[in-house]
């Protein structure tokens, strides 16, 4: 939230370096001005330089305007009456919008994977009709070759009682 005021801290510290004649930074920063991206740490630590020392947060107020660092961090450098509640209070707002960022991307990821479910569920609803209508096509040609079995059966002692009449006849 305070991110914009270290970098201008660093911003100022930087020309107040290369200026005619220089102004020196404050210590804390020196090992800062390497960086070409503050990491979080590194502006943690601009931010407790711009805390302990009101001359360079009143250089760095002055290099800057709220539109361009943004409320949080103008309060932060400005300190009026009543900043610090009023910082709280952004503070609050910008963990709720987070917080509401956050069930929102949850949602759509939840969402998402509901759409991939319910896809899947109807693959696997139309193999199981598939697969319904296999094991019906298969009864019923076992059902046939059971009936096609018994009358060969059948067929087969019928052919075997009229050999063995046959025989008899012959035998006699």
């Amino acid at each position: 939230m305070l991110r914009s005021a270290g970098e201008v801290a660093i911003a100022v510290a930087r020309v107040g370096l290369a200026a005619d004649p220089p102004e020196p930074p404050p210590r804390g920063l020196l090992p800062l001005l390497r960086f070409a991206r503050l990491p979080d740490q590194a502006l943690a630590a601009a931010r407790k330089v711009i805390d302990d020392d009101e001359g360079f947060r009143r250089r760095v107020r002055e290099a800057t305007t709220e539109e361009l660092v943004g409320r949080a961090s103008w309060l932060f450098l400005d300190r009026p009456d009543g900043w610090e509640d009023e910082l709280g209070w952004l503070a609050a707002a910008a963990e709720e919008a987070v917080g509401a960022a956050e069930e929102t991307r949850a949602e759509v990821k939840l969402r998402r994977r509901v759409t991939t479910l319910e896809a899947s569920l109807s693959r696997q609803a139309d193999e199981l009709l598939r697969l319904r209508a296999e094991l019906s096509l298969a009864k019923d040609q076992r059902a046939d070759e059971r009936r096609a079995r018994r009358l060969a059966e059948s067929d087969a002692g019928r052919l075997r009682r009229t050999t063995e009449e046959l025989a008899t006849e012959v035998d006699d």
